[in-house]
Formats: structure tokens, sequence, C-alpha cells
């Protein structure tokens, strides 16, 4: 092998090596994102993480409500909740029972919230129309990794 071709292999090397670092930069980033959202007290999100009680009772009449958020940040909040994939059939009723707000049928609602999930890095398809948050498999493949 010739110095050109293995300065070559090892370039190619270096690109995949940066491209798999720079994937998973984007995936923590993401899944700070999520966690961020989580426990900013001005965007509702409480419930999900337990935080100051007083301030949750301020923030809405009721205590887990939905009322006010976007479609994305109640999916966020009944999955954080939940603590399990859901099927987004579950996710509709359990928005709807906590209030979350939505102009059209369930269906329509359904349809909307898996095409926003399916467009949405905080979210992890698990199965058909089954999805749980990504930080989970993050928080996950990092637990894994600490074990071996």
């Amino acid at each position: 092998m010739d110095k050109t071709q293995a300065y070559s292999e090892t370039l190619a090397t270096l690109r995949r090596d940066l491209l798999e670092a720079e994937t998973r930069v984007r995936q923590l980033r993401e899944a700070i994102g999520v966690i961020e959202r989580l426990v900013d007290p001005q965007a509702g999100f409480f419930d999900a993480v337990g935080l100051d009680q007083l301030s949750r009772q301020r923030k809405s009449p009721s205590r887990n409500g939905l009322s006010g958020l976007t479609m994305i940040d109640a999916a966020l909040k009944v999955l954080a909740g939940a603590g399990r994939p859901m099927h987004i059939m579950d996710m509709v009723r359990e928005m709807r029972e906590r209030g979350f707000k939505y102009d059209n049928s369930d269906g329509a609602l359904r349809a909307s919230l898996t095409g926003s999930i399916e467009r949405k890095s905080e979210f992890q398809r698990v199965a058909p129309a089954t999805y749980g948050l990504t930080v989970w498999t993050t928080t996950a493949e990092k637990k894994a990794g600490a074990a071996e």
C-alpha cells in the first residue's frame, strides 16, 4: 500500500468518525432540548417532572391540564408522564381527557399528531403507530455503555 492510498483510507475513516460524532452531538442536543422543555416552568410541564406544586397550581386550574399547549408539547407531556411509549390512539385519548383542545375529530387529531411526531426528533417510533421519547433511548444507551 502506498502513502497516497494509506492517506486516503485514513481520511475516509476520519470523515466517517466525524459524521458519527456530529450525529451523536445532534442527538444529545435534541435530548437536552426535550429535557429543557419538560422542566421549563413557563411551558407548564410541572407534572412531567414533579416541580413546585404551588407554581403548577397558579399556572393552570387543572392539575394535569394540557389546555393552551401546542399539540407537540401536549404529546411530550403525556409521554413524559406515562414514562413509556404509547400508541397514537392512547395519546390522543389521554390528551383529550386532560383538556387538550383541538377543533376537529379525534381522527383528524390523530392524523395531524402522527404527521407532526414523524417530523420531530424528540419522538422515536418504536412500533407501528407507537412512539416514545428519543431521550429514553439516549439514556438507555448511556446506561448500557456505563455497564460495559
